[in-house]
């Protein structure tokens, strides 16, 4: 605040806004944000003009949806998910971190149908884009199972499942996760060996 105000007047007429906390007389705390400007009063002297507007529940609101996303990305961590979105008409893509991180790709790669077809196992190629091609016909729920083939020559089982809903603007656009269950199916072979 204090670097504001010498800001202002350094630059007269010019405005600045910051946001602080302050602390009322009952003690319970409040988010303000201040927009000052420096004025040449009748004297010669400057002053500075100051109005405050209480932005607490915006403030509360943003922490929490950060609180929120943060506990969401740790839990689809933990539980190797990632969630996804895909606008059919527009062929916009989001992946959640959790997702590129599933299937081994940079953050700022551009999601889309066509690279999960590209990382697919290629004995499980045609069955995804069977299901992405009925998707795209037949917007409904879809639930799939299929293996990625990483660089490295590894492989990954993944269990995808999405619901399709309309857009606002009227567009069909799918939700869901994908869920990395390549330590489950090797329990289950490890079971069908050992029995």
């Amino acid at each position: 605040a204090r670097k504001c105000l010498r800001t202002c007047l350094e630059d007269i007429g010019q405005s600045q806004t910051w946001d602080a906390r302050k602390v009322r007389k009952d003690g319970s705390v409040l988010w303000v944000r201040e927009n000052a400007k420096a004025m040449v009063w009748a004297d010669d002297e400057p002053i500075v003009l100051i109005a405050c507007e209480d932005i607490t529940a915006k403030r509360r609101t943003e922490l929490a949806l950060q609180r929120s996303e943060a506990h969401l990305a740790q839990a689809q961590e933990l539980s190797h998910t990632g969630s996804f979105g895909w606008n059919v008409a527009t062929g916009e893509v989001f992946w959640s971190k959790e997702l590129f991180q599933i299937f081994q790709l940079d953050p700022e790669t551009t999601p889309s149908p066509q690279l999960v077809v590209e990382r697919t196992h290629p004995e499980d190629r045609a069955s995804v884009q069977e299901t992405i091609d009925r998707a795209m016909q037949e917007p409904k729920e879809f639930e799939h199972e299929y293996r990625v083939l990483l660089p490295d020559g590894s492989v990954k089982h993944i269990h995808a499942q999405a619901r399709a809903r309309t857009t606002a603007s009227g567009d069909i656009e799918f939700v869901g996760a994908a869920t990395d269950v390549t330590a489950t199916k090797q329990a289950e072979q490890q079971l069908r060996r050992s029995e």
